[in-house]
Formats: structure tokens, C-alpha cells, sequence
């Protein structure tokens, strides 16, 4: 949609939050202060000839990076 439109993306990260709220929880098991983090990316402009994959894969390069390693994707083999 945004290639299309011709208009920017920004990415938010928020990590930790499996501290807060587990899978498994219901509620919220604890208070976030301290835990829970969000940072808000630089905007990503869908440039003259980018596909939506080019476009994705910049987004998530972008949320993956401010991720803590115990929370990154497992690289899987190719």
C-alpha cells in the first residue's frame, strides 16, 4: 500500500513486552516501568521502482535492529 501510495512508513519496535504480558497471561503479570521499551524508526520512503518485498524487508531490518538479541528471529538455514 505504501509503495503505492507513495507515502512513508515508520517502524516502531517495542521490546520486552513478553515481560509485561506472557503468552500464557491473561492480565498483565507486572508493571512495564523499566521493562518495556519502544523506539520510533526514521521514516523508510518507498523509492521509483521498490517493490512491496524491498519495502518489507527495510522495515524489518529497521524493527529487528533495535530488538535485545534474546528476542531477535533465529536465523534458519538455507
Amino acid at each position: 500500500m505504501a509503495v503505492k501510495a507513495k507515502v512513508p512508513i515508520v517502524p516502531l519496535t517495542i521490546s520486552n513486552a513478553h515481560a509485561v504480558m506472557p503468552g500464557y497471561a491473561l492480565f498483565p503479570v507486572q508493571n512495564g516501568a523499566g521493562k518495556l521499551a519502544l523506539h520510533v524508526h526514521p521514516a523508510i520512503y518507498p523509492e521509483e521502482g521498490m517493490t512491496d518485498v524491498d519495502l518489507s524487508e527495510q522495515v524489518r531490518k529497521a524493527i529487528i535492529s533495535k530488538l535485545p538479541n534474546d528476542q531477535k528471529p533465529i536465523k534458519m538455514s538455507e
